[in-house]
């Protein structure tokens, strides 16, 4: 498991610090990921991750940092990753979307597995799971008037090499050969995208 987040006393900010719109006036705990800040409940992010669970037991040094009367926790991850996160933790019906961003399932699928939010990393690698199917048969049934039916994860120019890549990372392998196959044959339809990746190479 991951280490925890850490809770070092801040050093000198070159760059002011921005509040997120997720920001509880009731939380018990201010995240800062590069210069934006988020505050949150400990209880809701204790409930969904062992790690944030085992942070919240951990007596604060007296020098502690703090905004808002709210201990400081500063987290070495994107602050558009940790807004994703944080979003799909508070609103009830975000994951529950037909689909949704490959950027929002890339963060859930590196935060999830980071910070043990099983049931968002679950809920993401479902998704990807589900565009890149492991049998013939479940490909075979995306197809719909011989395109590829989009259904989990909402694509764009270049999308099938960016979900390779996110799959790569993730050590997905089931998902790979449909996402190896899906990127070769889109080559030829995003040729400018493909400048900077070689086919030859995926």
């Amino acid at each position: 498991m991951s280490s925890p987040p850490s809770k070092r006393q801040r050093t000198e900010e070159t760059v002011p610090m921005k509040r997120s719109d997720i920001w509880r006036s009731d939380g018990s705990v201010v995240l800062q990921a590069e210069n934006m800040q988020f505050r949150v409940h400990w209880s809701v992010l204790a409930l969904s991750s062992s790690v944030f669970r085992d942070m919240q037991d951990i007596p604060q040094p007296p020098d502690q940092p703090s905004v808002d009367g709210c201990p400081l926790v500063e987290l070495q991850d994107s602050a558009i990753d940790v807004e994703h996160l944080l979003t799909a933790l508070y609103d009830p019906t975000f994951l529950s979307r037909a689909a949704l961003s490959l950027g929002v399932v890339g963060a859930l699928l590196r935060l999830g597995r980071k910070y043990d939010f099983k049931n968002l990393f679950d809920s993401a690698v479902a998704r990807l799971s589900f565009q890149n199917p492991a049998t013939l048969e479940e490909y075979v049934n995306l197809i719909v008037d011989g395109r590829y039916n989009l259904t989990r994860i909402i694509p764009y120019p270049g999308y099938t090499v960016d979900l390779l890549i996110l799959a790569r990372e993730s050590n997905m392998g089931l998902v790979l050969p449909v996402a190896y196959y899906r990127a070769v044959a889109d080559c030829d339809q995003v040729s400018p995208i493909f400048n900077m990746f070689d086919c030859r190479h995926i």
